[in-house]
Formats: C-alpha cells, structure tokens, sequence
C-alpha cells in the first residue's frame, strides 16, 4: 500500500473495496512511471466542502470494458462504448461516495456532485493550485486505473 495522508488512504481504500465488491478483480498499487496518466477515458468529480477538490480516475477503453464486464456480467464483446461511460462514472462516484463516508467528520468533509467523464486519445487533466493527496496506478497486471486527487 502507498504511504497515504488520512484522506488520501480514504479514496485509495474506498477505490479498492469498489473494485473488489463490484468486479471480483483484487489490485494493487503499482509504481507509478509518471505524475500523468495518458489514457483514453478519465472519470472525475467535484469535491465540495470547507475544501474543495477533485477525484479523477482514469483508465484505456480495453481496461474499462473488461471491468464492466466483470461488473455486470456481460461479454466483454457486446460492452457497447455507452456501458463503458457509465461504468467509469459510476465507479467515480462509489468511490467518491465510500470515502465521503470515512471523512464525514474531518475536515476534508465533501459533498458530492455529478460525475463526468472526459473521453479522448492521450488526454491529460492539469489541476492548478492544488496539492495532489492521492496519484496511484492500481492494476493486477492485465487491467490497470489510476487514482487522482486534489484538494
């Protein structure tokens, strides 16, 4: 496990138990090669509270498609490109959802928006002014995700 701040081990964990209940699929924290992620999809949502910030999760298409076939038990061929969307922003806002939970009385409460997902080849998110609590690849050598937060 990465070596977190409370809040970033909140959306590590929370990331982790929605990967495991909703797909069977166990990851790890892997190195991570680069501060950026150049993937085709990232997943993201706002984080308003006494401090605001952001959660992206980003992920390529093969890697989201296997997962929502995991998820809803559908062949990985008939994953339409629609499922894979929803797939990537639902498991943002599990993920935001379980560690709203463990920093409901912190001062890194949240309240949580809408999740969006921004889709392109080698797209790469910048944030300004803010400190990054959370930036981990997770994988288990087939499938890969990366966690991004900032507050």
């Amino acid at each position: 496990m990465p070596d977190l701040t409370e809040q970033g081990y909140a959306f590590y964990d929370a990331l982790m138990h929605v990967i495991t209940t909703t797909t069977g699929l166990h990851l790890e924290a892997a190195p991570n090669e680069c501060d950026t992620c150049y993937c085709d999809m990232t997943g993201a949502m706002a984080l308003n509270g006494k401090k605001r910030g952001l959660i992206l999760l980003s992920a390529n298409k093969p890697d989201l498609r296997a997962i929502c076939s995991y998820m809803t038990g559908t062949p990985a061929d008939n994953v339409t490109d629609e499922d894979i969307v929803d797939t990537l922003a639902e498991l943002v806002n599990m993920t935001a959802g379980g560690a709203k939970l463990r920093l409901g009385d912190t001062e890194h409460a949240f309240n949580l928006s809408t999740p969006f997902v921004v889709k392109g080849d080698n797209t790469e998110l910048n944030t300004k002014s803010k400190g990054k609590i959370v930036s981990q690849i997770l994988s288990n050598g087939e499938i890969s995700l990366m966690l991004t937060v900032v507050y």
